[in-house]
């Protein structure tokens, strides 16, 4: 068994099958491309206190640093690991030992740790970083692994679920062929798995799979519309636990958003719109939940805004927003994901903790987004190009790791959303994601 079995990441033209129901799309509205213009550089002070969990990479290895983001001293390193939601637990793996640990986020402290099977660990998000793999409600943590084949593909899945109380194995499963891990319902008791396929020229396809844990049995969902192909980027689950929504680019519509009951993986589809002729904005399709269950769908680089029913999936309001600050990239194929504009966005949009502002990322800077009306109130640093997005507890600061390119590397960014203030967050050299700001 190897050592480890990461998520697919961002793999243009991917299929996804599932059991598909249609939906209202979201109406389309045309937004003009300004002409170049200078933007004036945002206001900038000193970083305000604050203490920053800073997913970092490097060489292929990555880490936790716990930041002060007045100062920019480090006051702990932590492993690589999923935190739980209320920020009081972290899980790794350390797979050297094949030991499952639960930290202290602030101290590092390990708090309890359990021997697992030797080549697990855990799952990660569709862009192949931030580790997950936590069920709704925090009591279940699912650890993937595999065997790999003579072709150099995984040939044989290994899945254990522990209960994160007791650390026990209530449930293991061993599947022949490529599996990832796709999600898990509100208690633990059934997960979404993707079924990675691959035909003779050489096309990869993923299909829904639902594995009942009580039960032991694992089905394939029916094959639904064919147009399910595409490229996962993000993904909210509903606050009550039920079903997970994820949005997806290049789909032979375009994007779209697709949510699943993660009880019976039953799927509906609804279409985005296509109001960029840059097939690379899609990239920048995210998704947002806020602390009240309401979700959000948002391109700000594309100017689409729109609520969802967490119950149906449908669009109940939506919104065409002011023309986007100008663009410096050039375009490049469908599916090439080289551009400046083409970076990886982690997070691209998140709510204020009092759910009436949503923050998202555009092609450049950040669109501050009235939750009530749908209405652009601003963009904050539109001089300035994001890759991840983390707002503090009180609403009053967000951070952003900027996008790395040709001149400059990555780094954080503190912004106030309320005089449009930039702030340089010393101490980090290679941030991928601000996992929590308290």
């Amino acid at each position: 068994m190897r050592a480890h079995h990461r998520a697919a990441g961002l793999v243009a033209a991917t299929l996804l099958a599932a059991c598909g129901a249609a939906a209202p799309a979201l109406v389309a509205g045309s937004r003009p491309s300004p002409a170049p213009s200078a933007t004036p550089a945002p206001p900038t002070r000193a970083p305000l206190p604050a203490t920053l969990w800073v997913l970092e990479a490097s060489g292929g290895s990555r880490q936790i640093r716990v930041l002060d983001a007045a100062s920019g001293s480090t006051r702990v390193l932590l492993p690589d690991g999923v935190l739980s939601f209320d920020g009081t637990r972290l899980y790794a793996v350390d797979e050297v030992r094949s030991s499952l640990m639960v930290l202290d986020p602030r101290t590092g402290t390990v708090l309890r740790s359990a021997t697992i099977p030797p080549g697990f660990a855990l799952p990660t998000d569709g862009a192949g970083r931030a580790a997950w793999g936590l069920s709704p409600d925090g009591s279940h943590l699912a650890l993937v692994g595999a065997d790999m084949g003579a072709d150099g593909l995984r040939s044989v899945t290994h899945l254990l679920v522990l209960d994160t109380a007791s650390l026990a194995v209530p449930a293991t499963l061993t599947l022949q062929g490529d599996f990832l891990f796709g999600g898990m319902d509100r208690v633990g008791t059934s997960l979404l798995l993707l079924e990675h396929r691959m035909d003779t020229s050489g096309s990869s396809s993923y299909r829904v799979c639902h594995w009942d844990l009580a039960a032991r049995t694992l089905a394939g969902v029916a094959p639904g519309d064919a147009s399910l192909a595409g490229t996962p980027l993000s993904s909210v689950v509903t606050a009550d636990g039920e079903r997970q929504l994820t949005v997806f680019a290049f789909g032979t519509q375009g994007a779209f958003l697709q949510m699943l009951d993660l009880r019976t993986a039953a799927s509906v589809r609804v279409d985005l719109p296509r109001t960029s002729d840059d097939e690379s904005l899609q990239l920048l399709w995210s998704l947002a939940r806020g602390g009240d269950g309401a979700v959000y769908v948002v391109n700000a680089a594309t100017g689409d805004v729109a609520a969802v029913d967490a119950r149906t999936g449908g669009l109940t309001r939506s919104r065409h927003l002011p023309a986007a600050s100008p663009t410096t990239s050039a375009r490049a194929p469908l599916g090439v994901l080289v551009a400046e504009a083409k970076r990886l966005v982690d997070r691209g949009a998140v709510v204020a903790p009092g759910g009436d502002v949503l923050f998202a990322i555009g092609e450049h800077g950040v669109d501050v987004i009235d939750t009530a009306t749908l209405e652009q109130r601003g963009v904050l640093a539109p001089s300035m190009t994001f890759a991840d997005l983390a707002v503090s507890a009180g609403g009053d600061r967000l951070y952003g790791v900027t996008a790395p390119d040709s001149t400059a590397p990555a780094a954080v960014a503190e912004l106030d959303p309320r005089t449009g203030a930039v702030a340089t967050v010393a101490g980090s050299t290679t941030p991928e994601a601000v996992l929590r700001a308290a």
